[in-house]
């Protein structure tokens, strides 16, 4: 949660800049730059949302990936044997993102509960101000510092009593502002950009864009005000914002539901309203236009935390009891669409990752639905993915002899290619490597050419194996999680090593998957009809399940 946070703050701040540098080349008498600070409110809330919940990626292209090994998903039971000691960071991680996501909820709740207090009492006092007519227009009379509009729904223009001793064309250009505002409905989008800010109380830039929309409609009114009016006119206006300035600035704001005159912005609002900006140079206008690009683009290509980061991790798919799993069909088609997918500024930057995918296979075979189980920590890698994700096609897992639907954990890795010489770039022609000796493939996982992968033979033992190797504390505090592990099997089946290839994020369930691991066994893998020894990566998940 704290990581979404930073990005959703990283875009407020970068929408901020983009569009105070584009303000200089929109100023005109149109009267509508509050839109601009409305719509970069709008996107400072929404873009964070949308790329974390709704990822959209375009298409890009790769030369080299690879999928490891097969397939394995277990579910251990909410049982086991006493471990040692707790395992501080698997406590309090998720407590210290519950008390983040309540902090907020707080300061939102108040945040919200001062906008309904002062908006209530301001309403209760507004029916007790006496109103009356000021040169023609009807006001509130009340104890206010300076000229207001009051009321979202129904907005009234409330004044105090030392406007009715200024004469008589000072008043109706004072409450002409007041009329624009009236008439633009201000106090109700003034109340709902406060109320979008208040969502995201953290969010620097939220509560930077509502200040400037704020002033952008005090400046939109000042251009309307004077936009058909005589000099001297316009002129006497500026000097009456000087003065109701110098009025209202030490009082206190009535509340986010009044639109109150004040001092803020009063030498902007000036320099607006009269055009006393020096006009742009051509090359500060490339220079300005260039900068709020740049810094959009910086929005477009911010990487985003997965949707974990947002919501908390997925929970895994509910586990169905099979004998004997799916088998994957087109591992070649699969391995083409990770090379086509590969996106292109990652692999040359030799940028790698692991995208594990929840895939429920149907009792015809054909993947239905496709799930992000952990992300490989790039956007653009998860995306690519799933689009491979979605090429696979597998014989159905099989429960006894009745073919069932399945949940299956799928580990897709994305792998920058190897330097290659230039003379065997040009091959045409590619054949499998020879296969390493049984040195070679001791010294490491690498990879050997096989047809069939091997298959877990004992899963009924390993079923009761992970249910005495769950960690107790992380069991009852209903934490789980997902170990990649690499596994050495010899030509004959054996496991002869095991090692952490991506760790679950908690050490305990680490050594229990290791633990696990150990104790499976394995028919050998063939390459033909010829068995190999090979390395293979299968997940090992414990999850708690809930009661049947």
């Amino acid at each position: 949660m704290f990581l979404w946070m930073i990005y959703a703050a990283t875009v407020g701040l970068l929408l901020t800049g983009a569009v105070e540098l584009i303000q200089p080349l929109r100023r005109n008498r149109s009267g509508r730059e509050r839109w601009v600070w409305a719509a970069a409110l709008l996107a400072t809330g929404l873009v964070p949302l949308t790329t974390t919940l709704w990822p959209t990626g375009g298409a890009s292209s790769g030369v080299a990936a690879s999928v490891l090994g097969d397939v394995i998903v277990l579910a251990g039971e909410a049982t086991g044997v006493s471990t040692s000691g707790p395992d501080l960071r698997a406590i309090w991680a998720p407590r210290a993102d519950l008390l983040l996501r309540a902090g907020w909820g707080a300061a939102t709740l108040i945040l919200f509960g001062y906008l309904a207090g002062s908006t209530w009492q301001l309403r209760r006092a507004l029916h007790r101000w006496p109103r009356a007519t000021v040169e023609g227009i009807p006001v509130r009379l009340g104890p206010v510092p300076g000229p207001a509009v009051v009321g979202v729904i129904a907005p009234e223009i409330v004044v105090p009593r030392w406007l009715l001793d200024l004469p008589p064309e000072d008043r109706r250009l004072i409450l002409s502002h007041e009329q624009e505002h009236v008439a633009a409905r201000d106090p109700l989008l003034m109340v709902t950009a406060w109320v979008f800010a208040a969502l995201t109380p953290w969010n620097p830039g939220s509560w930077m864009q509502l200040r400037r929309l704020r002033g952008a409609m005090e400046a939109d009114c000042d251009r309307r005000v004077v936009r058909d009016r005589p000099w001297a006119e316009a002129r006497r206006y500026g000097e009456l914002l000087v003065d109701v300035g110098a009025r209202v600035a030490p009082g206190a704001p009535l509340a986010p539901a009044a639109f109150a005159e004040g001092g803020t912005h009063l030498e902007r609002r000036l320099r607006t309203m009269f055009e006393l900006y020096p006009p742009l140079s051509r090359l500060r206008t490339m220079l300005a236009a260039a900068g709020a690009l740049g810094l959009a683009a910086a929005v477009y290509f911010l990487p985003g935390p997965d949707r974990a980061t947002l919501l908390g991790p997925e929970r895994p798919p509910d586990f169905e009891a099979y004998t004997q799993p799916p088998v994957l069909l087109n591992p070649m088609e699969v391995g083409e669409a990770l090379q086509a997918g590969y996106p292109a500024l990652l692999r040359d930057a030799g940028i790698s990752g692991t995208t594990e995918m929840w895939v429920y296979v149907g009792a015809d075979g054909a993947p239905t639905d496709l799930r992000v189980n952990r992300s490989s920590g790039h956007q653009q890698l998860d995306e690519a993915a799933m689009r491979a994700a979605d090429v696979m096609r597998f014989d159905p897992a099989l429960n006894g002899d009745e073919p069932v639907g399945a949940w299956l954990s799928v580990p897709l890795a994305f792998t920058p290619p190897a330097a290659r010489a230039p003379a065997e770039a040009d091959e045409v022609e590619i054949s499998p490597p020879p296969p390493p000796q049984q040195a070679d493939i001791a010294a490491g996982p690498t990879f050997t050419p096989y047809t069939v992968a091997p298959d877990l033979v004992n899963r009924q033992a390993i079923g009761a194996a992970l249910e005495a190797a769950y960690p107790p504390l992380l069991r009852d505090a209903g934490i789980g999680g997902t170990t990649r592990v690499w596994f050495l099997i010899d030509a004959t089946g054996t496991v002869q090593e095991t090692r952490v290839e991506s760790s679950s994020g908690h050490e305990r369930i680490d050594a229990a998957a290791l633990e696990v691991a150990s104790q499976m066994e394995f028919t050998p893998a063939l390459n033909r009809d010829r068995p190999v020894a090979v390395w293979v990566a299968f997940p090992i998940t414990f999850q708690v399940r809930g009661p049947r």
